[in-house]
């Protein structure tokens, strides 16, 4: 599962939920959406059974708000942008009878982060590694590589939409501006390991080297 969620992608390109949409990445709609402080409800969904999670954002008409937590089949608890993801949740203006989607990029997301790890020297599955490989489990600071994922899966959001799109220069621009940030945030990061359990850094890894394993 990668570091990264689509509100990660909030955060960068706040209009990316409401100008960007691929059919088969659609997990909800309806116009049954119901606000009341930091509660999202939807009597016609099944937000369980279509994936819905932490990290999610549901927008209505043009704002977009975060997933905090799914309550229940047809209850998310949500909020406004938060600075942190940490910080309390923010409630969103309320209001009944709203038409609302439910998009995600993981899928673009989950690329990214699989070509990262193998960057660091870490097969996302584990398939034929040896027994004392390090692991996803292993990294202590999935919150900083997590912004390097949301570059590289904007790089790819935009040049697939560009290329749906041929008359949209813009989304040629913002392909390309995103994959030299990601680009630079890749030769900037670090991977930090804890290779034992005990909660300490054991090992850092660069992203912008070839890493060997003996086996």
């Amino acid at each position: 599962m990668s570091f990264a969620t689509d509100r990660d992608l909030l955060v960068l390109e706040p209009n990316l939920f409401r100008d960007i949409a691929f059919a088969s990445q659609l997990l909800a709609s309806g116009t049954d959406g119901v606000v009341s402080g930091t509660s999202f409800t939807s009597a016609s969904a099944d937000f369980v059974a279509v994936g819905v999670a932490a990290g999610h954002v549901v927008r209505i008409d043009d704002l977009a708000i975060e997933v905090i937590d799914v309550v229940s089949s047809t209850e998310l608890t949500v909020s406004l942008l938060r600075a942190h993801s940490e910080d309390p949740a923010v409630p969103p203006p309320a209001g009944v009878a709203l038409a609302y989607v439910v998009r995600s990029f993981l899928p673009q997301l989950e690329m990214v982060h699989r070509q990262v790890m193998r960057a660091a020297g870490i097969e996302p599955d584990g398939v034929g590694e040896p027994s004392d490989a390090a692991t996803v489990d292993d990294v202590l600071n999935g919150d900083e590589i997590a912004m390097v994922e949301a570059l590289g899966a904007l790089d790819e959001i935009f040049a697939s939409a560009a290329s749906m799109l041929a008359d949209e220069p813009y989304l040629r621009l913002r392909a390309a501006s995103y994959r030299e940030r990601f680009s630079s945030a890749r030769q900037r990061a670090r991977v930090r390991l804890d290779l034992d359990g005990d909660g300490v850094v054991d090992v850092v890894r660069h992203l912008n080297v070839v890493q060997f394993v003996r086996w």
